[in-house]
């Protein structure tokens, strides 16, 4: 009978660890879009359209995902004619603490 209530206690006590680490990679998530959206500015990145116009830094659109919990996966997408060169980044996201982990480019044909 206890080693039910202690299994009992150890699962609730994983499924609000769980629940708290995609609640807390959620509300973080705005915070790595910041920063992607950052070095996109600070990198003065351009993308080029189909018919060869310009397309400014601010006009490139930054996404993030929740991937795991404390975990979230951010990018942008950075037009290239017909093709797109697509740069990701994943964060550890802490209460009141975000950190870049990796880093990752490709390119898409």
């Amino acid at each position: 009978m206890k080693l039910k209530r202690f299994l009992f206690l150890l699962g609730s006590i994983a499924i609000a660890l769980l629940g708290c680490g995609y609640a807390v990679a959620l509300f973080g998530s705005s915070a790595c879009e910041g920063r992607m959206q950052a070095e996109i500015l600070a990198k003065h990145v351009t993308g080029r359209g189909m018919l060869g116009e310009v397309i400014p830094s601010s006009q490139i659109r930054v996404f993030s995902r929740v991937e795991y919990p404390f975990m979230v996966v951010a990018g942008y997408s950075v037009p290239v004619d017909l093709h797109a060169s697509i740069h990701k980044a994943r964060f550890l996201v802490l209460p009141g603490y975000v950190h870049e982990l990796s880093s990752e480019h490709s390119l898409t044909l």
